[in-house]
């Protein structure tokens, strides 16, 4: 009796996006920077009268982030916020709401790969 054996598998193709390469073209196109939202570190002296918003701190709270990985963005990410982020859910919004518009090819969630 003959064993038929599956054919060897063929290696897979992943579709993602460069987060860095997204975050530099949002912040190009839309004239703000997503890592300073309010400004604190723009100019030559730090303005301490302003409360600093990073939407990299943000991802890094929220997913698990590490040199050299995936993570996907999903529009339900701001439904879950904690007590820490509930207050920048505007400015959360905002960004997200702007990377989807750019970058969501019509879904509801972006693979993105980091790396630094």
């Amino acid at each position: 009796m003959q064993q038929t054996i599956k054919p060897k598998p063929q290696k897979e193709t992943k579709s993602y996006y460069d987060f860095n390469k997204c975050r530099d073209y949002i912040k190009e196109k839309y004239r703000y920077n997503p890592d300073d939202y309010l400004g604190m570190f723009k100019g030559k002296k730090t303005n301490n009268n302003v409360e600093f918003l990073c939407f990299w701190h943000f991802i890094t709270d929220t997913k698990d982030i590490h040199n050299g990985c995936f993570f996907n963005m999903a529009k339900e990410d701001l439904e879950y916020l904690d007590g820490k982020h509930e207050k920048n859910k505007e400015f959360l919004a905002k960004v997200y709401n702007d990377f989807f518009s750019e970058f969501s090819d019509g879904k509801d969630e972006i693979e993105f790969y980091v790396w630094w």
